[in-house]
């Protein structure tokens, strides 16, 4: 496949198919999400409402993260479920941190990875498989 000449379509393009970048970022990621979820924590009055919208986010740039190792849309359907698998599965080894079992929490963490394959299904899979220049 040769590479797309549009400059965004380039730069996307030479980006997702730099292995070892994008290994290292979706690992990275993944051990900062495990360390800071199962970090126990202090004083749970101080979480704001807005804790739910931090778990949305996070889960959303992780599937970011999964899209980029991504080869096809197929594979990344199965790396956004793998993703959020991982989120519910820490949400239940949080309780051994002495953390809360949250079911609003995996709620959000879904909602996070279901969005983010809508925005990228409907923008980015567009702008990097386009074959317009």
């Amino acid at each position: 496949m040769s590479p797309p000449k549009h400059r965004l379509n380039k730069l996307l393009h030479y980006q997702r198919h730099n292995t070892l970048l994008n290994y290292s970022l979706l690992i990275i990621y993944a051990l900062a999400v495990t360390v800071l979820s199962l970090k126990p924590t202090v004083d749970v009055q101080n979480i704001p409402y807005n804790d739910k919208v931090a778990h949305c986010l996070t889960y959303a740039l992780f599937t970011f993260f999964a899209w980029r190792l991504s080869p096809s849309r197929s594979a990344f359907l199965i790396n956004a479920l793998l993703v959020f698998a991982y989120s519910v599965l820490v949400e239940f080894i949080q309780p051994l941190t002495g953390r809360m079992l949250s079911g609003w929490d995996m709620v959000a963490n879904g909602l996070g990875v279901i969005l983010a394959a809508l925005l990228i299904t409907l923008t980015l899979h567009r702008v990097s498989f386009s074959t317009a220049n």
